[in-house]
């Protein structure tokens, strides 16, 4: 039942004539504004009832959710795992493929290198032997060079010392 405002201050001048002033304004003052509707037990009970069923539903729709989400990531974590070994094997087989490249880069290397080398030896080796050649034909000849100065020295000096004898001998003869 509503009770209209002219309702209520009648009840109000009621309540202070039969129950006196203070007590009238206290009775007043604790019942709601005109106009208001008041809930009773019963629909309390159906609110709660409307409430649990809210819940039920709400919990079943959040199970779902959780259930949904959890396969949802699940997928996920397998789809990550499935694409990171992927990228693995893919980045080993590419180390692996720049590794054999390098390898056989450096066997390469090594290989040119080893061969530059002994052709340099074979230079170097024939270069020496033509100095020590060299050196044998210059040698050679400057002691054939001393042998014969020292000859014709060792002539000279035989001719003077036959001379010298030569002339001592005539002078004796000369002057005896």
């Amino acid at each position: 039942m509503v009770v209209t405002e002219p309702q209520r201050l009648a009840l109000h001048a009621a309540a202070r004539t039969t129950l006196g002033t203070e007590e009238g304004d206290a009775l007043m003052a604790s019942l709601p504004p005109a106009n208001t509707e008041i809930a009773t037990r019963q629909d309390i009970e159906r609110l709660e009832a409307r409430v649990d069923q809210l819940e039920i539903g709400l919990r079943g729709e959040m199970q779902r959710l959780e259930n949904g989400l959890r396969q949802e990531s699940s997928t996920l974590d397998t789809g990550l795992r499935q694409e990171i070994a992927h990228h693995a094997d893919s980045v080993r087989k590419d180390l692996a493929h720049h590794v054999e490249t390098s390898r056989l880069e450096h066997v390469h290397i090594e290989q040119t290198l080893r061969a530059e080398l002994s052709i340099r030896e074979e230079r170097l080796r024939g270069d020496m032997t033509n100095l020590e050649e060299r050196l044998r034909g210059a040698m050679a000849a400057s002691i054939s060079g001393a042998c014969a100065d020292l000859t014709k020295r060792i002539h000279a000096s035989e001719w003077r010392t036959i001379a010298v004898i030569l002339l001592a001998a005539i002078g004796d003869r000369l002057l005896g």
